[in-house]
């Protein structure tokens, strides 16, 4: 690897070889991929490492991925290497190589490319997350290396990173042919990276999203997530719900997803279910499990209540709360029944086993008589003979 630095025309067969290589061989080298591309990066671009990017040997992926996450972290990617690695994506439609390159791409660029870098696997599709927004990489060499780079660009980030998590969810698989499943995957591998997507970029981005008209389709389900990784934005995403009452959301598509995040926030959420007028909130709870029916009742009779209760209101959540009493009760009473029932039949199979036990036992008794009767008759039949015996001994 140290002459490919000196002399890049070594460089294709390096490439070309890898991939033959077994794992700890490729593992060693791809630990020095990044010496080697700093070496190469001090001069002119070779030509053989953008022909390498047109069209990779088999199996040499990987290194190059290395070597170009490397280059990019050192300067702003050459317009010659990105248009090989397009031209490569074009082709085969594999966009990996793409995706370290786009720094060095036009931001129209970017934004009409997203939806086919989205195919990328979680942790390049991280990386990407990273370059997009002019991440800040958390030791000093590499934030060295990237206000360098940022210098040279003397251009901002493509994406904020709230503006990033707005964007993926104005795309839609009918407009950008970009698959549901990707879109959620995207956007959950997005609030899984907190050293990009930080609380305060989620809430401002769930802030904007939730000002569209209509919501994208999408919305509920980030809502969803970032409970779940953002915990304390469970104030602002209560307020968010909030204001989807003021929208009817009961007459929406967001219903469903509304009554989720609903059930995910509880009990802190019973403020907001009892803002529901009266057939909403009768909707909302024949739609959830009765365990909340209760829970909900005790919380209006708490001092707990921060939000004005109407008489309509008390009577749907009085009314659910007697009918998960009723069910209580009728299913102590099966509970009941079933074990009497079970009880009864122990019962009736103890009684059976005893009468027959006891039926065998009068038979062998029988039996034991009338075997002991022949018995007799023979004995007193040979007694007889033996009389006999003696008397005409005597005589």
């Amino acid at each position: 690897m140290a002459l490919c630095s000196k002399r890049p025309s070594l460089l294709p067969g390096l490439l070309s070889s890898y991939g033959r290589w077994p794992p700890p061989a490729q593992a060693a080298v791809a630990a020095y991929a990044r010496s080697l591309t700093r070496a190469l990066a001090a001069g002119p671009l070779p030509p053989e490492l953008v022909r390498a990017v047109a069209d990779p040997a088999p199996g040499a992926r990987p290194l190059l991925l290395v070597m170009l996450h490397a280059l990019a972290d050192l300067k702003t990617p050459p317009p010659k290497l990105v248009a090989a690695a397009v031209d490569h994506w074009k082709r085969s439609g594999d966009v990996a190589l793409v995706a370290p390159l786009v720094g060095g791409m036009h931001r129209s660029d970017t934004h009409k490319l997203l939806p086919r870098l989205l195919e990328l696997d979680p942790p390049e599709l991280r990386r990407l997350y990273r370059r997009l927004t002019g991440y800040a990489a958390p030791d000093a060499a590499a934030q060295q290396q990237q206000q360098q780079q940022q210098q040279q660009q003397q251009q901002p980030p493509h994406f904020g990173a709230a503006e990033l998590l707005v964007r993926l969810h104005a795309l839609t698989p009918a407009r950008d042919g970009v698959s549901n499943r990707r879109l959620i995957a995207a956007i959950e591998t997005a609030l899984h990276s907190p050293e990009v997507f930080k609380q305060e970029v989620v809430a401002a981005a769930l802030q904007q999203l939730e000002g569209q008209s209509p919501l994208p389709h999408l919305f509920m389900r980030t809502v969803i997530v970032a409970l779940a990784t953002h915990p304390k934005l469970m104030a602002s995403i209560l307020g968010l719900l909030t204001n989807m009452i003021n929208r009817e959301v009961w007459e929406g598509p967001q219903w469903k997803g509304f009554l989720m995040a609903i059930a995910k926030a509880a009990p802190y959420s019973y403020d907001v279910l009892l803002q529901l007028p009266a057939h909403a909130l009768d909707k909302a709870l024949s739609g959830s499990t009765s365990d909340h029916w209760p829970k909900l009742a005790a919380h209006v009779a708490s001092r707990g209540v921060k939000v004005p209760i109407f008489q309509p209101v008390r009577d749907v959540v009085s009314r659910y709360a007697q009918r998960a009493q009723d069910e209580l009760r009728a299913k102590l009473a099966a509970a009941e029944a079933a074990k009497k029932a079970k009880e009864d039949e122990r019962q009736k199979a103890a009684a059976a086993a005893a009468a027959a036990a006891a039926a065998e036992g009068g038979g062998d008794a029988a039996e034991a008589a009338s075997a002991e009767q022949p018995q007799g008759a023979a004995g007193a039949a040979e007694e007889g003979g033996d009389e006999d015996w003696t008397l005409e001994e005597d005589d």
